[in-house]
């Protein structure tokens, strides 16, 4: 018959503070999160829908230096989905998506210029923004009574607005000479996709032998100092692991690994 459950989760206000003695600075962190999920059957299919809300408020304080104060408040929904379903001859497949949002932060946000040795030093980005994620995966397995399974993974992967510490020099009127730095930006997009095969051969309950082979294609686009770049390229990997009980005792294992 037909299933339907509704779960509700929500997380009370939270309020961190932290004093930090080498950089006389104070952070003070409050946060919300509300996540729901909604599944209902239809026989042998099931469906399940979540949705997660974060409200997420930060505050830097320099006691000294009030110009390098920081402040961000950021409020982000999530959605998620997956579908699942089996039929009567032991097939199963299944399909999710996921969405996450990737916040940056205070220490990245500040524009106080710490420097360490050799006069190296890390800079904040007052204008950086969160990064977004979004993941789809289609799984299909069929399972044999005397011999194991068989299967595949078809996936999906869309990052936007990434983040990265990027690296760069400078003349320093303070120090007098040029300095390097490093400085988190959002520096553009990626995709991925690729494709899983596994095979697994169980003749008994003391011998298991695994067999995986994918092949991934991944795509960047980012931009640095104004000139956009891209790279692309295809890679794979083949994996082996067995396992096998011997006599009473003893336990065999056998794992090898071929990537690109």
């Amino acid at each position: 018959g037909n299933l339907a459950l509704l779960d509700f989760f929500a997380a009370g206000l939270l309020s961190g503070k932290t004093d930090s003695l080498q950089c006389d600075n104070t952070s003070t962190s409050d946060g919300m999160s509300l996540y729901a999920t909604y599944l209902r059957r239809f026989g042998r299919l099931a469906v399940k829908l979540g949705l997660r809300g974060n409200l997420d408020s930060q505050h830097l304080d320099y006691a000294l230096r009030q110009e390098y104060n920081a402040d961000s408040t950021f409020w982000t929904l999530t959605p998620s989905l997956h579908l699942s379903y089996s039929t009567r001859d032991m097939h199963s497949f299944s399909f999710s998506y996921t969405r996450r949002v990737s916040q940056p932060g205070l220490a990245q946000l500040t524009l106080y210029k710490q420097y360490g040795i050799d006069n190296y030093g890390d800079w904040g980005n007052p204008d950086l923004r969160p990064a977004y994620s979004q993941k789809m995966e289609l799984n299909w397995d069929k399972y044999f009574m005397k011999f194991g399974s068989v299967g595949a993974q078809l996936y999906y992967t869309n990052n936007t607005d990434q983040i990265s510490e990027l690296a760069s020099v400078t003349y320093s009127t303070f120090y007098g000479h040029n300095v390097s730095y490093t400085m988190p930006m959002n520096i553009g997009s990626s995709w991925s996709g690729g494709l899983d095969l596994n095979v697994t051969y169980r003749p008994s309950a003391f011998v298991n032998v695994r067999c995986y082979a994918t092949l991934l294609y991944n795509n960047e686009d980012f931009t640095f100092r104004g000139q956009e770049y891209h790279n692309s390229q295809w890679s794979y990997r083949l994996r082996l692991n067995a396992w096998a009980k011997l006599r009473k005792n003893y336990q065999f294992f056998v794992n090898a690994y071929l990537g690109s």
